[in-house]
């Protein structure tokens, strides 16, 4: 597939699309195939699609152009397997009780994406759903697959051209033991204080939960973490070690003969494109704090803290009253539904607004901006607005 941005500078519409629908169930149940019609051309470039139900429970569904479609139904018509990263499951293939093909996105379109039945819940009947979705093109977002070797180092190769932003991880097979969380790097994700701290140590969050970020896991070898203390660059991803007695936890990313795949975002150090940023700001524990700098409004936004373990993977969109306090964001490592932002701007509030060089946190929660330690740092992924 292309993976190239087209002739000139990046445009936010060619490449990122947020649009929200009504769930009818699909042609299962009587109701409807949904098109999606976001202006993005994922058939002929490729790409990554996210769907949430913000006004009930249920799974975050992620698919993408290069995740291998379930040989089991050849003749099926669909894209391939789901993740979902409210689980660490492995992406799914076949619903439990039908047995038939997940295939709840029936398409990848050239104007957009076409859901189809409720397998995995993308299309449940009566609710409301965001879905967002990213178009590859250099600079901005990039998805690979590489098989697992074992071996430390690894390198995958990606076309983002430049070096990433934040890069997510996630196995989708075989059938063994590791189903492994979805492992995040960030380049912003460093140990410490302002300035960025310790930046010889690489710590990676796993956007399946909301705990703290990592830096290395200890075994009886010494100290070694999934990157083998190498970042990405403009050309490769760098894989450490494998499970056997290096890392513990079930957040690898190179075990023998795994299927993987990886989202490689733009928004970094060098990052010139004015429409993707990503970037870090430490809390004050005072309502109104403002972070600015990122050269364009924004129109969505995920932020993390790094090392309070209070707060999830909270997710902000322009399109559901994002600006004031009426405003609530999606976790992405829960399926729960969008929360409930009140209007105090206390620790138990959400709200945030949206402003033409930044944003603004209007609330002292604890995972977004609570009291000013030593290491109450935070990280984000910024999007332009569409509008």
């Amino acid at each position: 597939m292309l993976l190239g941005g087209g002739s000139g500078a990046l445009k936010i519409e060619d490449v990122w699309g947020i649009e929200y629908y009504t769930g009818n169930g699909g042609p299962a149940v009587g109701g409807s195939n949904i098109v999606i019609n976001n202006g993005l051309d994922l058939a002929g470039h490729g790409g990554l699609i996210i769907t949430k139900s913000y006004d009930n429970v249920g799974n975050w569904n992620w698919a993408d152009s290069e995740v291998k479609q379930y040989t089991g139904y050849p003749n099926q018509p669909g894209i391939g397997s789901l993740g979902q990263s409210n689980s660490t499951a492995y992406h799914e293939n076949v619903h439990a009780v039908s047995g038939a093909p997940t295939y709840g996105y029936q398409s990848f379109n050239n104007n957009g994406f076409t859901i189809g039945n409720n397998w995995l819940g993308e299309n449940n009947s009566g609710h409301a759903f965001t879905s967002y979705a990213f178009r590859k093109a250099e600079k901005f977002f990039d998805v690979v697959t590489y098989t697992g070797t074992g071996s430390n180092p690894q390198s995958v190769s990606h076309n983002l051209g430049v070096t990433p932003g934040m890069v997510i991880y996630k196995s989708y097979g075989p059938a063994s033991g590791n189903t492994s969380g979805w492992l995040v790097w960030h380049c912003d994700a460093y140990q410490g204080t302002a300035a960025g701290g310790n930046q010889s140590i690489l710590t990676f969050g796993r956007l399946d939960s909301s705990s703290t970020f990592w830096s290395e896991f200890p075994n009886s070898g010494g100290w070694h973490t999934p990157f083998d203390a190498t970042n990405p660059d403009a050309s490769n991803l760098y894989l450490g070690y494998d499970g056997s007695g290096y890392i513990t936890d079930p957040s690898m990313i190179n075990v023998l003969n795994e299927e993987y795949v990886a989202y490689v975002f733009g928004g970094g150090h060098d990052d010139d494109t004015g429409i993707i940023k990503c970037g870090w700001y430490q809390a004050t524990g005072s309502s109104g704090l403002s972070i600015t700098g990122l050269g364009f409004k924004p129109g969505f936004l995920m932020i993390k803290d790094l090392d309070q373990g209070t707060g999830g993977w909270f997710a902000y969109d322009e399109g559901r009253s994002v600006n004031g306090l009426s405003g609530g964001p999606l976790a992405m490592n829960t399926n729960a539904a969008q929360l409930t932002s009140g209007s105090s701007g206390g620790a138990a509030d959400y709200g945030i607004t949206f402003d033409s060089d930044g944003f603004t946190i209007n609330n002292i929660h604890p995972g977004m901006n609570g009291s000013n330690t030593a290491y109450n740092k935070h990280i984000y992924i910024a999007l332009k607005t569409l509008t």
